[in-house]
């Protein structure tokens, strides 16, 4: 089985607890036997050599010895209504965020609503954008009379961890690593890690783009790798094909990001780390850390999780993102919830209304390429901010401190009372992504903002991009390509433009010049101006 982000973060947690627990034993809850034996399994490989308390689920509500019971998601409304149901309120409930882009993740946020939740029942999350996304959900069924009012969990925030110790700085090999991978002794060895999908973690053409934009300007030659795996045939297909298209002259690698030690090697060999995301389905972005901690200069995109985890100018550079205002994005959640829409269509759909800035990352990666000095600085920063912040030595007192706070506000409660839950019918309809997550983006693209030109766009080019990038495979565009021509055209006889200028005078909507210019920006068709990174 492919590493999965939210079952290789769960399993650290585990890890991580028993190496920095200060409690002398654990507790293990499981519906049966066979869960319950694995969970002590990873315990004691972790290299727990203390006592675990087995408890069943079904007879939880007895055991008062619980003060919190953590759970692996943000599913809390099951395990709430099976605590009401066997005459307790004896223990706290703690969720964590992965993705909640998912459908199933949305219904179970709002099932919470009208769950029997206590006051001391929490959910954390992982960023504070992905809090605010939790919480556009709970406003929004707040004015759809969907549960009460007073009954939204608590939010803290409170990130992933990783054993920083693990990607410690091993000199000794780095020269012999360069050496296999094929990086010449002036090469400089560019590292991404992470699923190799186009729709489910980050669409490659940005990058591709940007590195043969630095490679034109640096003299050093320039090597890619994209550690991780292909998903499927079509995401092989479409990274293969870019990458020959869009960076002919930097040297590109797909190495199996599914063992271990081929990533951790790649990390001692690399002399940068990029990770320019652009999709809702990722909430936090462990790769990005993972680099840090071994002593990598970071490049990534100003969106959601990951803007938090890089200082810009100190651990890395961060590069501004372009997401379409709020507003428009009630169609596409629509056809994700109706069926008509596959999990993967929906991500292809939002990620087409969002840009990473181009030109921005090929400067990065050009600043970084050409000096070495500002690269082990940098690395040297990341090294300690991953151990001082991301260490789970540093994030387990914080869960434990958590763990703590609620058990001692649960003090007290009266047990929540059965409620009749409402009829599904009554469920609000799927968010609208551009609304939801409009908070993961540097800026949502408004009429203030300019457009310049930066490649001629003509039809048969326009023809072979939409297939080449998977927009056909998405089965939606969000824009027409008789749009996206006029633009390109009308950008090109004015030179720049603002938003609100280039829709009046083509006579379109803005919803319509919005999604064109975020689909020509995301390929370096044009370039959006007048935004600032998030510092």
């Amino acid at each position: 089985m492919p590493p999965i982000g939210r079952q290789v973060a769960g399993r650290g947690l585990i890890e991580g607890l028993v190496q920095h627990t200060s409690a002398q034993a654990l507790h293990a809850v499981a519906d049966d036997d066979a869960d319950l034996t694995h969970f002590e399994d990873l315990a004691v490989r972790a290299g727990w050599n203390g006592q675990i308390r087995r408890h069943r689920h079904d007879a939880l509500s007895s055991r008062a010895e619980i003060g919190t019971l953590m759970l692996p998601g943000p599913g809390l409304a099951p395990f709430a209504w099976a605590r009401s149901r066997n005459g307790g309120a004896n223990y706290a409930l703690c969720g964590l965020t992965h993705t909640i882009a998912t459908h199933r993740m949305t219904e179970e946020l709002f099932d919470l609503l009208v769950a029997p939740l206590t006051p001391a029942d929490t959910i954390v999350c992982t960023s504070k954008a992905v809090r605010d996304a939790v919480r556009y959900q709970f406003d929004m069924a707040d004015e759809a009379g969907w549960g009460a009012r007073d009954a939204h969990p608590e939010l803290p925030v409170i990130p992933l961890g990783i054993d920083t110790s693990a990607f410690a700085d091993n000199h000794g090999t780095r020269a012999d690593r360069r050496r296999r991978l094929g990086v010449s002794q002036d090469g400089v060895a560019v590292l991404s890690v992470g699923r190799l999908s186009v729709f489910e973690k980050m669409h490659p053409a940005p990058l591709f783009l940007a590195l043969q934009r630095a490679a034109a300007e640096i003299a050093q030659p320039l090597h890619l790798f994209m550690c991780g795996w292909f998903p499927d045939s079509i995401s092989e297909r479409l990274h293969r094909a870019m990458a020959a298209e869009f960076a002919p002259d930097i040297t590109v690698s797909f190495p199996d990001g599914r063992d271990a030690e081929t990533c951790r090697g790649l990390y001692q060999a690399a002399d940068l780390f990029v990770f320019p995301v652009d999709n809702i389905q990722e909430t936090f972005g462990l790769a990005p850390v993972e680099a840090m901690a071994a002593g990598l200069p970071v490049v990534a995109s100003d969106w959601n999780g990951i803007a938090e985890t890089v200082v810009h100018g100190e651990t890395g550079l961060k590069v501004p993102t372009f997401m379409a205002a709020p507003g428009s994005g009630g169609g596409m959640a629509a056809r994700y919830a109706d069926g008509t829409h596959s999990y993967h269509q929906y991500l292809g759909c939002v990620q087409q209304r969002v840009a990473v800035d181009v030109r921005a990352l090929a400067q990065a990666v050009q600043a970084l390429s050409d000096n070495p000095g500002l690269r082990r600085q940098m690395g040297a920063a990341g090294r300690r901010r991953a151990r001082d912040v991301y260490d789970w030595a540093a994030v387990v007192p914080r869960f434990e401190a958590q763990w703590a706070s609620q058990a001692e506000r649960l003090r007290g409660t009266h047990p929540p009372a059965l409620t009749r839950h409402p009829d599904e019918a009554r469920r609000p309809p799927h968010p609208d992504p551009l609304s939801q997550y409009s908070g993961y983006a540097s800026a949502r693209l408004s009429g203030r903002h300019v457009l310049t030109q930066a490649a001629p766009l003509d039809k048969a080019r326009l023809s072979r991009l939409i297939h080449l990038t998977g927009a056909a495979q998405s089965g939606y565009l969000a824009a027409t390509p008789e749009t996206l021509l006029r633009i390109s055209a009308e950008i090109h006889d004015r030179t720049q433009i603002s938003m609100d200028d280039l829709a009046a005078s083509l006579d379109l909507s803005f919803v319509e010049t919005e999604a064109a210019a975020l689909r020509l920006a995301k390929y370096d068709l044009l370039q959006i101006i007048d935004q600032e990174v998030r510092q």
